[in-house]
């Protein structure tokens, strides 16, 4: 609607009220660790915070990442602003660099309509091996809501995540020409 929600690292913000807003501090809300972690979709939002992956309902903030706990407290701290995440059909990726690592190598993601965190049920798969940044979700026209990902070690390589004959995942990589200014 007309509120957006405003991440500090310490806490969210209720705004409105443009061009003058009116920010109010959202009650039990956790800071954000990496910007690029916040991802919106079906009415729900996901971001990183510094010890948790939360998701928003629109009326609280609830931590969802219990199972994964080991590899959230595996994030590098060093890079940790650099963790991307992106929704698509359901699922939360969330790609980060492990400690020992300096790239996003590392990929968890949440299944959003299997899991239900009121009850303590929360499904997540994960994927490793594969340096990712940018990820980006293709709706345009012509587009298939298709999921890409360029990579992290500047090999010139993108992949999509998510294509294969059986609309399983084959990580195969794509071929693209690297421009500074347009993809």
């Amino acid at each position: 609607g007309t509120v957006d929600i405003i991440f500090k690292d310490y806490a969210a913000f209720r705004v409105w009220g443009y061009p003058s807003p009116i920010a109010i501090r959202m009650s039990g809300s956790p800071g954000c660790s990496a910007p690029q972690s916040v991802a919106q979709c079906d009415g729900l939002g996901f971001h990183l915070a510094h010890y948790a992956v939360y998701m928003y309902d629109g009326n609280k903030f609830i931590s969802i990442s219990d199972p994964i706990q080991d590899l959230i407290d595996d994030i590098n701290s060093s890079y940790i602003q650099n963790v991307f995440g992106v929704y698509r059909d359901g699922f939360y990726w969330l790609f980060y660099t492990k400690s020992g690592d300096t790239t996003n190598q590392n990929c968890v993601i949440y299944d959003v309509f299997h899991s239900n965190p009121y009850a303590g049920k929360n499904i997540w798969f994960e994927r490793t091996g594969l340096k990712m940044n940018c990820p980006v979700v293709f709706t345009g026209i012509g587009d298939a809501n298709e999921l890409y990902a360029g990579d992290s070690a500047s090999t010139g390589f993108v992949y999509r995540l998510d294509f294969s004959s059986s609309g399983d995942d084959n990580s195969a990589n794509i071929d693209t020409i690297y421009q500074t200014k347009y993809f």
